[in-house]
């Protein structure tokens, strides 16, 4: 083929403009909600007005703590011309996993890595406690003895303490301003759910920090349900050589 003699072809657009022009959809499909509260029901993440539209899918519910790795995908969805009328589609993609660091230094560590590129996810975040209780978020490989966040997430001493409808905690960016409000699962005497996770948006941000938020909160929601549904030590269970009575 002598391709100096042939006419210009048009190419296919690039992958990033196509996902620019599914996320301008997705952007006018959102439009009358830019601030939703977020509701995690087992393994779907939605909008508490618009629970039939899954935003996000986690391979298992974080607030069962029975697995050592979850994996969260995003679900996009576009309008397509299909006849004489639109139908709404969806894309799946794979975002993130989050496990326990691999380590003995790291395990009580979350560690939170992209399985995109980097341009749309953040490819290796820990999850740190700090020793005032709060959980910051921040890029794996910082060798400070106070590394720099992305996210951090902080509740009152009262709320940590509180198992009732006002437990929350409140996540930052890094400038400090408020982006989310995470109201905690809430459970009954045996244990059983009363009401599920939710995460109120308070903020504007870009995508990538957004994806980024959700999956921490689900890391988070995971980290506190392993804690809670650990069952307690009872003199029963103890061997006699370790139990003493004083």
């Amino acid at each position: 083929m002598d391709c100096s003699s042939s006419a210009p072809t048009e190419l296919p657009p690039s992958y990033d403009i196509t996902l620019s022009q599914s996320e301008s959809q997705q952007d006018q499909l959102q439009a009358t909600e830019d601030f939703p509260t977020l509701v995690l029901d087992g393994t779907n993440i939605y909008s508490l007005y618009a629970p039939n539209r899954i935003l996000y899918q986690l391979s298992n519910a974080p607030y069962d703590a029975t697995r050592k790795i979850y994996a969260i995908e995003k679900l996009r969805y576009r309008m397509t011309n299909g006849g004489s009328e639109q139908k709404l589609k969806h894309t799946v993609d794979h975002i993130y996993d989050f496990r326990h660091g691999i380590s003995i230094e790291s395990y009580k560590q979350i560690t939170i890595l992209g399985q995109t590129s980097r341009k749309r996810t953040y490819p290796n975040m820990i999850m740190h406690r700090c020793l005032n209780g709060c959980h910051t978020i921040c890029e794996g490989g910082q060798v400070k003895l106070t590394p720099d966040y992305v996210l951090k997430a902080e509740s009152p001493l009262k709320d940590r303490l509180n198992q009732g409808k006002n437990n929350t905690t409140t996540w930052k960016d890094e400038k400090g301003e408020v982006v989310a409000i995470e109201t905690k699962l809430q459970r009954d005497e045996n244990g059983s759910i009363q009401e599920l996770p939710r995460l109120a948006i308070k903020a504007r941000i870009e995508e990538k920090l957004y994806d980024l938020l959700v999956t921490s909160w689900c890391a988070h929601v995971w980290k506190d349900a392993q804690k809670d549904l650990k069952e307690p030590m009872s003199w029963d269970k103890c061997e006699p050589q370790y139990c003493h009575p004083f």
